[in-house]
């Protein structure tokens, strides 16, 4: 019955979405306010996320656009069971995908996408608590490709969502994650998205929240991130021009060249120790 139920609802809203009448003026003062304060009262958690996702895909993009913060605002208010994350992921991405349609007028110059949404997450994230740290640092992944996407030039909006997560990392109280849990895994993922578009690590010594990230790892995971690095910057063959930017290199990448508290105590691999002092060299 609920799963009748749910395709009823959806298939209404697909039409409503089809009327000719539906303009964004009667979209955004009656239409979206009226469905967005029935998905909050409804307080079934299977339904309000379907609901949610079903107004990101039936209206169009220039609609979510005008309509952005209002959208945001009742994620923040939806059952604490609903994965909001999904629900944000979802139109971040639709929305970097519009910006990046080169038949589209792309994102109006009034509309402060990144900031918009960068408070909107603190909001939904400061309402849930029990939120894990890994959906936490999901939502900068997403937010770090919206940066990057439709803000390439913008380098201190992807600082600016690193030193997000790092005052997350430290309200939460975590350090040197585990490697292979799922927060460490989410961590590697924001911290490989810089790397890999840049392909410059003179560009990745700019972000001033970059390398104080690492401390988060573990000894493993700052090995591997620090390998990633350096392979970048050789297949990129980025030249480094001075011994002060060698030096704030090494300085990230400081597990490869010196001994660590957290080593393991029992010998590295021969071949793993090879192929890290090789990328070193």
């Amino acid at each position: 019955e609920r799963r009748e139920l749910r395709i009823l609802v959806g298939t209404n809203l697909v039409r409503l979405s089809q009327l000719e009448c539906i303009d964004m003026e009667s979209y955004k003062k009656c239409v979206l306010p009226c469905v967005l304060e029935q998905v909050v009262n409804c307080r079934d958690p299977i339904a309000q996320e379907y609901l949610m996702e079903c107004v990101i895909q039936v209206f169009p993009d220039d609609f979510h656009l005008q309509t952005l913060s209002a959208f945001l605002r009742a994620c923040a208010e939806l059952h604490p069971n609903v994965n909001v994350k999904n629900i944000i992921i979802a139109l971040i991405d639709r929305l970097a995908l519009f910006a990046q349609n080169e038949e589209g007028a792309g994102i109006p110059a009034d509309i402060q996408l990144f900031d918009i949404f960068s408070q909107q997450i603190s909001q939904v994230i400061q309402n849930r608590p029990d939120m894990p740290p890994e959906d936490i640092v999901s939502l900068q992944v997403a937010l770090i490709n919206l940066a990057l996407k439709c803000y390439p030039t913008q380098v201190d909006y992807v600082d600016k969502v690193l030193e997000t997560t790092e005052e997350i990392f430290n309200r939460l109280n975590l350090d040197h994650l585990e490697h292979g849990s799922m927060v460490s895994r989410e961590l590697m993922r924001l911290m490989k998205i810089p790397v890999e578009t840049y392909n410059n690590v003179l560009t990745l010594l700019s972000l001033q929240h970059f390398g104080p990230l690492f401390d988060y790892f573990d000894y493993k995971g700052r090995k591997l991130m620090s390998c990633h690095i350096i392979s970048n910057a050789l297949d990129s063959e980025t030249l480094i021009p001075s011994q002060e930017h060698v030096d704030s290199v090494l300085n990230i990448v400081n597990c490869l060249v010196q001994d660590q508290n957290d080593q393991p105590e029992e010998p590295e691999d021969p071949e793993d120790f090879a192929e890290e002092q090789g990328l070193r060299g």
